[in-house]
C-alpha cells in the first residue's frame, strides 16, 4: 500500500518533536514528490493541552499535513494502532516516532526497549489485519539518546528548539539572569514549564545552540 515516499512524523509538542520534524524536513528534501504528515499526539496530564498547541505549531513550521489527533480518551497503544491504519490510508512509507527514553546523562534502556516493542506490534498488528505482506515501520531513532546527544542532534539538524511547549521567552530570560520568582508565585503551566527549561537550557547551552533572546 505504500510508496516509500511519504511519511508520518507523531509529534507530541516536546524538544525531540521538533528535532523529528527538522529530520523529516530533510529526508524529503531528498525525495521525488514524497509528502510530510503529521499526527498530533500530545498524551495525557496536565501538560497535554501546552503538548497539543505545540505540537500543531510544530506541524505547521514544517509543512506538515495533519492527518490525525490524538483523543483524550486515548491510550500510547491504541494511538500507534491507529497512525499505522492511517498511514496505510495515506499510503506512507515510514512513520517516524521521536520519542526518547533518556535523561541527563543515562537512558532507561528497559523503556527504550519497551517503546521499540510497542511500536513493532502496532505495525504488525495493522499488517495482519490489513493482510499487507510488509507492515509500515514506525521508527524511534532517538529512543536510546541520553538528553545531551538530543541536543548534539538538536544543533546538527538545525532545530528550532523554541518551539517545544516548555520554551517561555520570559521565564527563559528570569533563569538565565537569576531573577525567577519563588515557584509557588507563578501559575500551574509556568510551573510546568519551568521544570523543563531547567532541565534542559543548560544542556541546550552546552551543546552550542544559541539561545540569545529577541531584543526589546
Amino acid at each position: 500500500m505504500a510508496d516509500g515516499s511519504n511519511i508520518l512524523t507523531l509529534l507530541d509538542g516536546d524538544l525531540s518533536s521538533v528535532i523529528g520534524a527538522a529530520i523529516v524536513r530533510d529526508e524529503l528534501l531528498g525525495s521525488a514528490g514524497g509528502q510530510g504528515l503529521a499526527a498530533i499526539a500530545p498524551g495525557v496530564g496536565a501538560a497535554a493541552p501546552l503538548r497539543r498547541s505545540a505540537a500543531i505549531d510544530i506541524a505547521e513550521a514544517f509543512g506538515l499535513r495533519v492527518v490525525l489527533t490524538q483523543r483524550a480518551d486515548e491510550s500510547q497503544n491504541q494511538l500507534l494502532v491507529r497512525a499505522a491504519e492511517v498511514a496505510r490510508e495515506q499510503r506512507v512509507g515510514k512513520i517516524s516516532w521521536p520519542v526518547h527514553a533518556g535523561g541527563v546523562g543515562v537512558v532507561d534502556l528497559d523503556e527504550a526497549a519497551r517503546l521499540v516493542h510497542r511500536a513493532g506490534l502496532a505495525a504488525r498488528l495493522v499488517q495482519l489485519a490489513s493482510a499487507d505482506p510488509d507492515p509500515i515501520p514506525i521508527r524511534a531513532e532517538l529512543v536510546d539518546l541520553a538528553d545531551e546527544q538530543v541536543a548534539d542532534l538538536a544543533l546538527d539538524v538545525d532545530a528550532p528548539v523554541r518551539l517545544a511547549w516548555w520554551w517561555d521567552d520570559t521565564l527563559v530570560a528570569r533563569v538565565m539572569s537569576d531573577r525567577l520568582p519563588p515557584d509557588t508565585a507563578l501559575d500551574a503551566a509556568s510551573r510546568l514549564k519551568l521544570i523543563q527549561i531547567r532541565r534542559w537550557l543548560p544542556i541546550l547551552m552546552d551543546a552550542g545552540i544559541d539561545l540569545s533572546l529577541p531584543t526589546a
